[in-house]
């Protein structure tokens, strides 16, 4: 690639239309902000760390030929290629966002063009649109004006384009992060839901205890790493010494513990106690401690299983949906006829292909997976497993899913949960009818009645939630925040459309002042009692998580009180 290439004379040629250098400098720089020795030295390294994975991945795939050796080897060389070769996507697309290196890449796209290799041309074509929608958004964040009359230069090899940001419309599709926060901005409220009540009640605070002691109850340990995770977590010298007193587990003919046994039950139990104390430090706010949320792992034995519970419970919910509200064409074609499609499981679920000769992908997302998946998946299993999968995968969307780091997915289920509950447009007609507007309805709608069968089995009409929220002093911060701290008052805040708060108040006060510098940051916390209708999920029926014991709750507008801490 050549990327000290100055600027040819006759400009890049896109599909029949050709752009000259200084075109090309409008269409993707900044004034005065050329960018591109920066971005081709974190190419340069990327693509070193990518090739070095890929020789330790051959390596140890030629080593396990001529003797047995632990899957677990093979499965992490495997990872850290994976995540390498996203890194370097997105330097990649971090380089075609510069003027000189889209032209670059396009140069190299002709040659290849010129050799044949036109799946690898069709390739870098998309990483020059996704370059140069990230570099719009950047010049749109600084300069409004210029997203007015924009439209996005036409390359061959195109079909539909994101409305949001004018890319072409792949099975990977993301748009870039400026974008996704203006779209978060824009999911405004005008709808009723029952409101809440600002403080607690003695229904709500009896309904908050019953719920965390639930959350751990009854969690399948149905894997020999679940078994080993809560027996490592009793033994483990990072949380404390490790436990004296417990009996011998007894193990099967498969070397597996037998996880029905009494002295099984007796790590579980000690394993659960010692994760709680593992989740606090000694800060305290207000006489409470603060909890270290999931920083030493210590909950994930119980969180793990929790979770894959969760996911095929909502997945077997959504069941009875049209394939065409939750999967693309190509895969609802592979779902009506899965007999004739390969199918496998990796650690991100169902994945599949058509051939020997193509690439795995995982259904919903439609991203490419590499490597073999970890098992084969019958073709029977399929139309449930691929459920499961796109449930799991709105489960984790939201989980990583920050101010900082949005997710698109995440954004969909904000949206849909406006559109089901918050829109006072009930025309259903209106609603967005792109595949991601259906698909986050049709799971958002499964998991609210999923969860408000769970509440109406433990005869739960209210709880009692708080959220710790904070914000820098050299910005302007909300009106409704107290003046001064240790005061609280009552104030309506608007919260969006799905809004994580917890039953333990020692968790809001962890996300209020996890920074702890009071000249920088102003902390506060909200507490209200919400009806249980108002309850979207909870960490046993879906999103949320289990060590927060976080629910998700219906925002919108409402009361609460507020306490600056």
């Amino acid at each position: 690639m050549a990327r000290g290439t100055s600027y040819p004379r006759n400009g890049a040629v896109y599909g029949s239309r050709v752009i000259d250098a200084k075109e090309l400098g409008d269409a993707v720089c900044r004034v005065g902000r050329r960018c591109f020795p920066h971005s081709a030295q974190r190419l340069d390294r990327a693509e070193a760390e990518a090739q070095r994975l890929q020789m330790v991945y051959d390596s140890r795939l030629s080593y396990a030929q001529k003797q047995p050796v632990s899957p677990a080897w093979i499965n992490q060389a495997a990872e850290e290629l994976a995540t390498a070769r996203r890194q370097l996507q997105k330097r990649q697309i971090e380089f075609a966002s510069t003027a000189r290196g889209a032209h670059n890449l396009l140069l190299e796209v002709q040659a290849l063009e010129e050799c044949g290799q036109h799946d690898r041309a069709g390739d870098l074509r998309r990483l020059v649109i996704r370059g140069m929608a990230k570099r719009r958004a950047a010049d749109i964040s600084e300069n409004p004006e210029r997203a007015h009359n924009w439209t996005p230069p036409q390359i061959r090899g195109g079909g539909e384009r994101c409305p949001a940001c004018g890319q072409f419309i792949g099975a990977a599709h993301r748009c870039p992060p400026a974008i996704l926060e203006a779209r978060r901005n824009s999911l405004q409220t005008t709808g009723d839901v029952p409101h809440a009540q600002a403080g607690a009640t003695d229904a709500g605070l009896a309904a908050a205890s019953e719920l965390s002691d639930r959350m751990y109850q009854h969690i399948p340990i149905t894997t020999a790493e679940d078994a080993d995770g809560i027996i490592e977590t009793c033994l483990d010298d990072r949380y404390g010494p490790p436990l004296e007193g417990l009996p011998d587990i007894p193990y099967g003919p498969d070397g597996k513990a037998d996880t029905d046994s009494p002295e099984f039950a007796a790590y579980r139990d000690a394993a659960l106690l010692r994760a709680h104390e593992a989740c606090f430090e000694d800060e305290y706010i207000d006489g409470e401690p603060v909890p270290v949320v999931l920083s030493q792992g210590a909950m994930e034995p119980f969180a793990v299983p929790a979770k894959r519970e969760a996911a095929n419970r909502l997945g077997d919910e959504l069941v009875g949906m049209d394939d065409r509200d939750l999967f693309d064409h190509d895969e609802c074609a592979a779902l009506a006829d899965p007999d004739k499609v390969q199918w496998g499981s990796s650690g991100y679920g169902l994945c599949w292909r058509t051939g020997n000769d193509q690439p795995w992908r995982q259904i919903g997302s439609g991203e490419r997976v590499y490597g073999p998946p970890n098992t084969s998946v019958d073709p029977s299993q399929v139309p449930v497993l691929a459920r499961r999968t796109i449930a799991s995968q709105t489960m984790a969307a939201w989980a990583a899913h920050t101010e900082q780091n949005v997710s698109p997915v995440a954004l969909q289920t904000q949206a849909a949960v406006r559109d089901l509950f918050l829109s006072s447009d009930t025309d259903a007609s209106t609603r967005p009818d792109s595949l991601d507007a259906r698909r986050a309805r049709a799971v958002v709608r499964a998991q609210y009645d999923l969860t408000q069968r769970y509440l109406a089995e433990q005869s739960i009409s209210e709880v009692t939630v708080s959220r710790g929220m904070w914000f820098a002093t050299d910005g302007s911060f909300p009106a409704w925040v107290p003046p001064e701290k240790g005061a609280r008052h009552n104030a309506d805040v608007t919260l969006n459309p799905a809004a994580s708060f917890t039953v333990r108040s020692e968790v809001a006060s962890y996300f209020a002042r996890r920074e702890w510098d009071e000249d920088e940051y102003v902390s506060v916390r909200l507490h209200g009692t919400v009806p249980a209708a108002r309850v979207l999920s909870l960490p046993r029926t879906g999103m949320g998580c289990l060590a927060e014991e976080e629910l998700v709750v219906i925002g919108g507008g409402g009361q609460w009180e507020v306490e600056r801490v």
